[in-house]
């Protein structure tokens, strides 16, 4: 697996403050696994059953989950050899 460097933990954060506002919840220790086993039932991260059911609540459109993990490095084309040879 890749070492993540410094510099892309500093990006990752700059991209979550534009994006995400974050914020503390707290849920009674004895409701967890109920809660844990709902997101899992619904096929859901825990953040985005959350997100969900707040939404969900305050009548407002869900937005669109974001993928689990990092994006794809998009590939690109074998470099050719040069064809001139000098």
């Amino acid at each position: 697996m890749a070492k993540i460097t410094e510099n892309s933990i500093k990006k990752i954060r700059e991209n979550d403050k534009k994006l995400y506002f974050k914020t503390p919840i707290r849920f009674p220790i004895e409701i967890e696994d109920d809660i844990r086993a709902a997101a899992a039932a619904a096929n859901k991260t825990l953040n985005n059953f959350v997100v969900s059911a707040v939404c969900q609540v305050a009548g407002i459109p869900e937005p669109e989950p974001k993928p689990v993990g990092r994006k794809p490095k998009a590939k690109t084309a074998p470099k050719k050899p040069n064809d001139q040879d000098t």
